[in-house]
């Protein structure tokens, strides 16, 4: 009988054995899902330190100039300028973050260093560039006229015909270097300029008829001749009008290199039709 108990108390004993074995068996699996998240712990930590090593640099511009920069409805920049420098930024590896200010403030926080970058069809002049560095040109853009089709009346086919009337009114950008050229391209005639403090006023004056003809720069009316085809306008270029150029501002001397790679970027998108296409979303013709 107690030989019974004991081989009874044996296989009890051997069972709860057995059965330990079992649940730390069990167990294993468990363990082993637990290696995957480690991993992927690594991963995402690899993942975000690649993000953070992608250099960001801070763009400064004004809050409106069509089609240079403006705002969209959440309040991003967008336009010619900001497409281009996003273009430029994705084909050399970085990032941009557009902020707004007033154009009074933008070359002073370059100065003191608070921003990287300036746009805004930034002109770039021979005083210019003595105080700060310019990438290559982005833009080159000449003056021209703006008119309104009519019915009653021929299209002009060229610039020069503009000044062969007497009666016609033309409307400018008050304190621009559009009222002196008029004035010279008048020559002593007896036409009205007109003043108003935008292009947009320009355009606006043409299209209600209060002016014949829009002078400013290509760059901005022929935007405005490409998104009014409704309304049509036409526009004829000054091809003996001065060319001016627009860059991209960088406080003097950097040394990071980050106008090289704008100017990698920018014939990079250049060599790649990236830059025409922005170009004809803009304006509606090739550069």
């Amino acid at each position: 009988m107690m030989r019974s108990f004991g081989c009874i108390m044996l296989l009890g004993v051997t069972l709860f054995m057995l059965s330990a074995c079992g649940e730390t068996q069990e167990a294993a699996p468990d363990a082993s899902h637990s290696v995957p998240s480690v991993v992927s712990g690594i991963d995402e930590q690899a993942a975000s330190t690649a993000a953070v090593s992608v250099p960001t640099y801070t763009v400064v511009t004004i809050t409106s100039f069509p089609p240079f920069v403006m705002r969209d409805a959440n309040g991003q920049t967008i336009g010619f300028d900001a497409d281009v420098l996003n273009a430029i930024g994705e084909k050399q590896g970085f990032k941009l973050q557009f902020l707004q200010q007033p154009w009074q403030t933008v070359f002073t926080s370059l100065d003191n260093g608070e921003r990287d970058i300036v746009t805004g069809a930034v002109v770039i002049t021979t005083e210019r560039k003595k105080r700060y560095d310019f990438s290559e040109p982005y833009l080159a853009t000449k003056w021209m006229a703006v008119l309104k089709a009519q019915p009653d009346k021929n299209r002009l086919e060229n610039f020069n015909q503009l000044f062969t009337d007497a009666s016609m009114v033309f409307v400018t950008q008050s304190g621009s270097a559009g009222v002196p050229a008029l004035k010279r391209l008048l020559d002593g005639r007896s036409n009205i300029i007109q003043e108003v403090d935008t292009q947009y006023l320009e355009i606006k004056a043409v299209l209600s008829g209060q002016a014949d003809a829009a002078y400013d720069i290509s760059g901005v009316l022929q935007y405005y001749v490409h998104t009014s085809e409704d309304q049509n306008l036409y526009g004829l270029t000054d091809e003996n009008a001065p060319i001016s150029h627009f860059g991209f501002a960088l406080r003097k001397g950097r040394q990071d290199g980050l106008l090289q790679e704008i100017n990698q970027g920018l014939a990079a998108i250049k060599a790649d039709g990236t830059y025409q296409k922005i170009h004809e979303k803009w304006y509606g013709i090739a550069p």
